[in-house]
C-alpha cells in the first residue's frame, strides 16, 4: 500500500507514464542498483520517492511530492510505480506539471533494518527514520518521518514526536506522552537523489549513443 510519510491514507498509483518518472537504468536507478547488488535482501525492498523543487540561488528544497510504501517492492518496477505515485497522486499537493522539470530534484530513500523501539526515543536523530502507531477509541492513527526529515526541519526528538503525532491526525491537547500506548518502530534508509540538469545530460548522452 502507498503511503505519505506523513499519513497512512494515499490513492493508487496512477497507470499514465510521466517524463519525470525515473527508469531503473538512468543514474538514479543506477546507483540503487548497484547498491542492491551488494545485498540479495535490497533486491526488493520499502521505499520512498520524494520529489524537490530546487529554488536558487541556493537551491533551497520545497517538498513537491512523497509517497512510498512499507512493503518490499522490486527494485526495477518499484521505482517507476511510486516515482509516478509521488508526482500525481500525494493529495497534499497539485500533479507535476511539465513546465517545473527543469527546477525537480528526485530522491530515493530504500529502508533497510526495521526494529520495534524499547521506548518512543530510542532512535536516533539522522540515523534512523521513525514510524508512529497509536489507538485512541478504536481508531487506529500512524505516521512516519523519514531518517532525514528531523534533520532538515532542525527538530529535537520530542519536537519530532510532537510533530508526527499531529501528522497523524491527533487535534487534542496533552502531546505525544498522553496519547496512550504509542508505538514507535525505527527503520534506516539509503537515499540517492538526482536533479533534472543531470539527468538531461544523461539522457543527452545516451541518445547520442545510438
Amino acid at each position: 500500500n502507498a503511503i505519505t510519510p506523513s499519513s497512512a491514507g494515499t490513492s493508487a498509483p496512477p497507470s499514465r507514464p510521466s517524463t519525470c518518472a525515473p527508469s531503473p537504468y538512468h543514474p538514479i536507478g543506477q546507483s540503487l542498483s548497484s547498491r542492491s547488488a551488494q545485498s540479495s535482501a535490497l533486491t526488493s525492498t520499502p521505499l520512498f520517492v520524494t520529489w524537490n523543487i530546487l529554488t536558487p540561488p541556493l537551491q533551497s528544497r520545497q517538498l513537491r511530492g512523497c509517497i512510498g510504501t512499507f512493503e518490499a517492492q522490486p527494485l526495477d518496477t518499484g521505482l517507476a510505480t511510486y516515482a509516478l505515485a509521488a508526482a500525481h497522486s500525494d493529495n497534499r499537493f497539485n500533479p507535476i506539471v511539465a513546465r517545473e522539470l527543469s527546477a525537480l530534484e528526485v530522491a530515493v530513500t530504500l529502508l533497510t533494518n526495521f526494529e520495534t523501539c524499547a521506548g518512543p526515543l530510542d532512535w536516533e536523530l539522522g540515523v534512523h527514520g521513525i514510524k508512529i502507531s497509536f489507538y485512541q477509541k478504536s481508531k487506529r492513527y500512524s505516521a512516519t518521518y523519514l531518517p532525514d526529515v528531523a534533520v532538515e526541519q532542525g527538530w529535537n526528538k520530542e519536537e519530532t514526536l510532537e510533530s508526527l503525532v499531529r501528522k497523524a491526525g491527533w487535534r487534542k491537547g496533552g502531546g505525544w506522552r498522553e496519547v496512550g500506548e504509542l508505538k514507535v518502530v525505527r527503520y534506516q534508509g539509503r537515499k540517492e537523489s538526482v536533479e533534472y540538469e543531470e539527468y538531461k545530460r544523461w539522457s543527452d548522452w545516451t541518445a547520442a549513443q545510438k
